[in-house]
């Protein structure tokens, strides 16, 4: 199963292609409309960080799955990690 992508992201992506208000406006309705993407406007936070938190989560993130086994093992029983993630909160 496949992410859409929401239709703010999209809409980004017309505006920097230089598409008129109008022609972006349509493009989204009918995308939406269609299902072709999501309907919400939630944009992924981390996308728009700067370069080195993009880099420091990048190196966190694989230092923490190169050392998940230990990590689980350190835990008490009953307790797992199988995945690592960032909120990025308001």
């Amino acid at each position: 199963m496949s992410t859409k992508i929401s239709n703010l992201k999209f809409r980004m992506g017309l505006e920097a292609s230089g598409l008129d208000k109008d022609t972006i406006d349509k493009m989204t309705a009918t995308a939406v409309a269609n299902n072709i993407v999501s309907p919400s406007t939630r944009v992924g936070k981390l996308d728009f960080a700067p370069k080195e938190v993009k880099e420091a989560w990048e190196t966190f993130e694989s230092i923490a799955k190169e050392n998940m086994e230990e990590w689980n093992d350190n835990l008490p029983t009953g307790q797992e990690v199988n995945k690592v993630s960032l909120n990025c909160n308001k």
